[in-house]
């Protein structure tokens, strides 16, 4: 698809400087966007092996399906943001994101069998992926130009606080509507919520990343591929608490699964208002090896749980380990890259923790299958401490 550049220059004269924090409305529309992926979080797996009656393998292939068509379209994402601006990319997202939430919808009609309802909640799976690509891509990259690339840290962390409050409030929301109301009331959240997150977005300024050389794609994933490799190994254990928790506690008979993301949204919140701006300060690669010793740590705690408060614990504390990797990495991403690079740069490196999310739910599943489900976290945490290894290593690579 062919974007004409002149659009984004014509503009660039009336830009309005950079704000000292990043813009409310970007941050708002990306909180209301973003719950219609925590929604269905804790719902989902349930209503898939629990109602429809498969097994834990397709669970995690159909959790998996929506970070696959994340992955495969976060370079047309970062295009659009790069040429047209973040706010084009969020909206056309958030306009996908509905239409995911419809599919959902669709799936809990009475009277469809179990093979229909699976396959409408894969096509929804894939089209959540592809809007959450445009939207997230596109609130990023907008925050970003709406501060400059000085408090590139600083943008990040605010924008994953919007993201991970939005599971942490989503996650049990879903779960409520759900066992109270069902499958379809649960989804028609899904589908305002983007809506609501789409009208948000139009009232907001349009900030653009600087004009300038720009990358082919694979170019851009050959400087940045060190730094996204260190944000999959850390999605392991996030990928582990959303596709298989709320299987873990019933397995268990523990209550309270659907507060295991708020916990974990708990510590990540707390953890990037209080040191939210240490990856512009002192640099992303050291934040980054103690953040995911930290996120090893927690995981090591929901490996070994005995009752639902440890469970709670090890979410809380894997929270607060993953807080501040995205940004972290994602400054040294971004030192990686020329300005008008910058939406592609973002695209990029959130698609290795696309293919985290997408790798992870089919081996998670299968870890499940053959061991338990305590194993998942054991798993997380391997991967966990490899991510604070690399990030060690890659302070030698910073040229």
């Amino acid at each position: 698809m062919s974007i004409p550049v002149t659009k984004m220059q014509a503009r660039q004269d009336a830009e309005p400087a950079h704000l000292s924090r990043p813009a409310t409305g970007v941050i708002a529309a990306l909180f209301c966007g973003y719950l219609a992926v925590g929604l269905p979080l804790p719902v989902l797996p349930l209503f898939i092996h629990g109602h429809l009656g498969f097994s834990n393998l397709v669970v995690g292939l159909v959790i998996g399906f929506q970070f696959l068509a994340t992955v495969l379209t976060r370079g047309y994402a970062g295009r659009i943001a790069d040429l047209l601006g973040g706010k084009r990319a969020a909206l056309q997202g958030a306009a996908v994101m509905a239409l995911a939430g419809a599919l959902y919808l669709f799936a809990a009609a009475p009277g469809l069998s179990a093979n229909v309802s699976l396959l409408l909640i894969v096509l929804g799976r894939l089209a959540a992926g592809l809007g959450e690509s445009q939207f997230v891509t596109g609130c990023v990259s907008w925050s970003i130009a709406s501060v400059g690339p000085q408090r590139a840290g600083m943008s990040m962390s605010w924008t994953g606080i919007a993201m991970f409050a939005a599971l942490s409030i989503g996650a049990p929301v879903g779960m409520l509507l759900y066992q109270d109301y069902g499958l379809g009331l649960a989804m028609a959240a899904c589908i305002a919520t983007p809506l609501i997150g789409a009208a948000i977005a139009l009232t907001t300024k349009l900030y653009h990343s600087p004009g300038g050389v720009r990358l082919p794609f694979y170019r851009v994933i050959g400087r940045i591929w060190r730094e996204g490799l260190g944000l999959m190994l850390q999605g392991v254990g996030l990928s582990g608490l959303t596709a298989f928790a709320s299987l873990f506690f019933a397995a268990q008979h523990w209550h309270h699964a659907g507060e295991v993301m708020t916990a974990f949204g708990i510590g990540f919140i707390l953890v990037r208002l209080v040191f939210g701006h240490l990856p512009d300060r002192i640099g992303g690669y050291r934040v980054a090896v103690w953040s995911l010793a930290v996120e090893a740590a927690g995981q090591g705690l929901l490996w070994l749980a005995s009752d639902a408060t440890q469970a709670l614990a090890g979410a809380l504390v894997t929270g607060l380990g993953c807080a501040l990797v995205f940004p972290a990495l994602g400054v040294e991403a971004l030192k990686r890259v020329p300005p008008a690079n910058r939406g592609s740069a973002m695209g990029a490196f959130v698609a290795f923790m696309d293919i985290a999310y997408g790798i992870s739910g089919p081996v998670a599943g299968f870890i499940a299958a053959h061991f338990d489900y305590a194993s998942v976290y054991w798993w997380g945490m391997a991967c966990a401490l490899a991510g604070a290894a690399l990030a060690r290593s890659s302070r030698n690579h910073q040229g």
